[in-house]
């Protein structure tokens, strides 16, 4: 039974670290956005309840904190449309949210606690148990905040309201802080099982169905992403890969077998290059294998001729044929080519492969740096 708690703690542990470090920049705008949301929501209310309080309450009129309460509301939504309109990494996030988020709860509190020491408490449990299903965070700082704002109001009802109601809004403490742990367990769940399904099916939009390496237009992306994000220095190769003869394959031994010709192609691919390089399937029998950072050209072509001795042996095996592919390949080691034409080049290095017998890889080496001048 231990056991079986702390794998579930230990698995959890390791799902919302990943949800909350790969999602981190889509968090970071939503609490923003929540924050925002929230402190407009919270003015409004304010207005609403100044203005029906009096009818409904004999004798009601505003305390201080009622009255700062909307100034200070307003403030902290200039300060974060302004912090959200300059910056760009959206770094203080999760302090904002924190901010606007304590800041509401300390005026509930006041108000709840400070005004009538005879009123019952009306907001500052809700606020509480609200707040942890409002802004994503870790699970642990929610708690965190939960408690130390559970205790601040447990703490104010003892010294400011009569003892008999005090120890009703202790209780009420307790309650919130009880129901906002329950309530951030369940919501970060249930933003977990978002997150994926999301990322499942982001994955299989990504996937070419039959090879399972990345598709013509993920694999693209992808790419062009490395060139986006390199700021003027981009060495990288881009190899273009053919399987030859395919076409006869399926004529003669069917489609099924090509098929498998081609799923034995991809896994080879994708067990041969490193989890970083970029491994795609360009249409029909083609093959793109982008591989940023620097290469030279004695290690790729070493790799190729194990890729090529692997397939032989596996194709042989598996299939009872030798299947063999040609490429072409296209290495810079400095400059910021192109998507486009560094796939043009590295197809014109595979046809050079294919015209001069296949079953071979044709390097052409590139400096776009030198090549602009």
């Amino acid at each position: 039974m231990g056991e079986k708690i702390r794998d579930y703690i230990q698995s959890e542990w390791v799902r919302r670290r990943a949800y909350l470090t790969s999602a981190r920049d889509e968090i970071r705008q939503e609490n923003l956005d929540v924050a925002c949301n929230a402190c407009l929501l919270t003015v409004f209310i304010l207005i609403g309840c100044l203005l029906i309080s009096p009818l409904l309450i004999r004798g009601w009129a505003p305390s201080p904190p009622h009255l700062l309460f909307a100034p200070v509301m307003l403030a902290l939504l200039v300060v974060i449309r302004l912090y959200r309109t300059k910056s760009s990494t959206r770094s203080l996030a999760t302090f904002l949210s924190v901010l606007v988020g304590a800041t509401i709860i300390s005026f509930g509190i006041a108000i709840d606690t400070m005004t009538n020491p005879m009123a019952p408490t009306v907001f500052t449990p809700l606020m509480i148990v609200a707040l942890s299903a409002l802004f994503i965070m870790p699970s642990m700082l929610n708690c965190a905040i939960s408690g130390a704002l559970s205790i601040a109001y447990a703490a104010c009802a003892l010294a400011f309201k009569d003892p008999y109601v005090a120890q009703f809004d202790t209780l009420s403490a307790i309650a919130a802080l009880v129901f906002s742990v329950c309530v951030t367990h369940i919501v970060m769940q249930y933003r977990l099982v978002l997150f994926e399904a999301k990322t499942h099916f982001q994955e299989l939009s990504m996937r070419d169905d039959l090879s399972k390496v990345f598709n013509k237009r993920a694999l693209l992306s992808l790419t062009r992403d490395y060139f986006e994000n390199a700021e003027g220095h981009a060495p990288c190769t881009l190899i273009f890969i053919d399987i030859d003869d395919l076409k006869s394959i399926n004529d003669v031994h069917g489609h099924m077998v090509g098929d498998s010709a081609l799923r034995i192609v991809s896994e080879i691919l994708r067990s041969n290059f490193r989890s970083t390089d970029i491994v795609g399937r360009f249409g029909g029998d083609e093959f793109i294998v982008f591989i940023p950072g620097p290469v030279s050209e004695a290690a790729l072509k070493s790799k190729m001729g194990r890729i090529q001795a692997e397939l032989t042996a596996k194709s042989q095996e598996k299939l009872g044929l030798s299947t063999t592919i040609s490429a072409g390949a296209v290495i810079t080691q400095q400059g910021l080519p192109e998507v486009t034409e560094l796939i043009k080049m590295a197809d014109a290095a595979l046809y050079q492969s294919k015209h001069g017998g296949k079953n071979r890889i044709t390097i052409h080496l590139l400096d776009f740096e030198a090549a602009s001048k």
